[in-house]
């Protein structure tokens, strides 16, 4: 669904393995095949997945370098992995390709497999009811500036650039983790400015289509100047954490900021429509 998690988990796992991510092959199966999982939320994808896929992957590693032990007569604790070799650490030229030692190993004890899991520490979030529901050790941190054209006639917004920062760890993919980030300005622009479920008197939903329920597009979307900040977190896979979530934080904030700037009166509501911009000027005003 555009998240880019099937690469990223193939990434940390071939890293584990040693091995380049263009032998990594993601199969995505169902419940029926594999254990439940329960969403791609509150660090669920980079952070725990990549951690479990981290442990699945070393466990491998340690199976193979036992394999290649025996190609090369070195005890298994001497060698290394890393893009598609195994290698005596002291003496890198002395190395076996990561497919025969697996060949080996497959002859020898049958198929290497792997196995990983993460759990959040204990007794995080505290005591209360759904406390245990997004528990995670790390969170990014963003901030975000938005400059907006407010026309003070019609009361039209008009958001022009956002400008932000995050600390997410260390990108993994760093291209897509700009590309999560300017996924999410857009998003939070389009709740900040268009999205509004109305409901009748009877509670039904008036506007049930998306001709009616307005959402932002392409050309709606404004420049964006995204900052990754380095940083490392020992808690997350090779220094990674999340960027789903916690980059689309401050952008409706930012933005609301800006319009009430712009014309002098505090926004208090979401999303912040034409006619309700045009109240607030004429509260000022009047």
């Amino acid at each position: 669904i555009g998240q880019g998690s099937n690469t990223v988990l193939s990434q940390v796992a071939a890293e584990a393995m040693g091995l380049k991510y263009d032998a990594m092959r993601i199969v995505a199966a169902d419940t029926e095949t594999t254990p439940r999982g329960l969403g791609t939320y509150s660090s669920r994808v980079t952070l725990m997945g990549g951690n479990a896929c981290r442990m699945a992957g070393e466990e491998v590693k340690g199976q193979v370098l036992e394999a290649a032990s025996e190609l090369l007569g070195v005890p298994p604790e001497e060698l290394d992995a890393q893009g598609g070799q195994l290698f005596v650490k002291d003496d890198p030229e002395r190395a076996v390709p990561w497919a025969a030692a697996a060949a080996r190993h497959f002859s020898e004890r049958g198929p290497l497999v792997g196995k990983g899991w993460y759990s959040p520490p204990e007794a995080l979030g505290g005591s209360h009811k759904g406390s245990t529901v997004g528990t995670s050790p790390a969170y990014s941190f963003s901030v975000c500036v938005a400059e907006v054209d407010v026309d003070m006639e019609t009361g039209k917004v008009t958001v022009t650039r956002l400008t932000d920062a995050h600390d997410l760890g260390t990108a993994i993919n760093p291209m897509a983790v700009e590309g999560q980030c300017e996924g999410a300005g857009v998003m939070m622009l389009s709740e900040a400015l268009l999205e509004d479920v109305v409901f009748d008197d009877e509670g039904r939903i008036r506007n049930p289509s998306f001709h009616d329920y307005l959402i932002a597009t392409s050309c709606d979307a404004p420049e964006i100047d995204t900052t990754v900040v380095p940083s490392y977190e020992p808690r997350g896979p090779y220094g990674g954490k999340e960027c789903g979530e916690g980059s689309t934080l401050p952008v409706i904030g930012a933005i609301a900021n800006a319009v009430s700037d712009a014309i002098g009166v505090r926004v208090d509501e979401l999303p912040i429509t034409p006619e309700r911009v045009r109240v607030l000027i004429r509260s000022k005003t009047g």
